[in-house]
């Protein structure tokens, strides 16, 4: 991410139209050191119970101590925050049922000991 842009789009495949089954995807994204990443959820609905976003900080998608959210079904608005420079963002789908996806939004932000600033 640079200072560029004030935020940028991810979206799951195929929004707002259904994404497709049996689908991992895995995005890193990577802020300046002395910045945090803010991500906005505009939109979120998966299948509910078999498919999922997970959202963490880090390096290790593995680590349960680096999750921010773990995402199924329907979500309103929600704003998250990494504690760090990095962010990843994991996408899973089962073999059937499928619905729209989602689409957010991330930023650059200074934070602060726990403060947007």
């Amino acid at each position: 991410m640079d200072d560029e842009e004030p935020n940028y789009p991810l979206q799951s495949y195929n929004y707002p139209k259904n994404y497709r089954n049996d689908i991992a995807c895995l995005w890193r994204v990577t802020s300046n050191d002395d910045m945090a990443i803010m991500l906005d959820i505009m939109d979120f609905d998966v299948e509910r119970g078999y498919d999922r976003v997970v959202i963490g900080f880090g390096e290790h998608t593995t680590d349960p101590s680096a999750r921010i959210a773990d995402l199924t079904g329907r979500a309103k608005l929600k704003r998250l925050v990494s504690r760090n420079a990095k962010l990843w963002i994991q996408f899973n789908t089962d073999r059937t049922g499928t619905r729209m996806g989602f689409d957010m939004r991330l930023m650059q932000i200074t934070w602060n000991n726990g403060k947007r600033t």
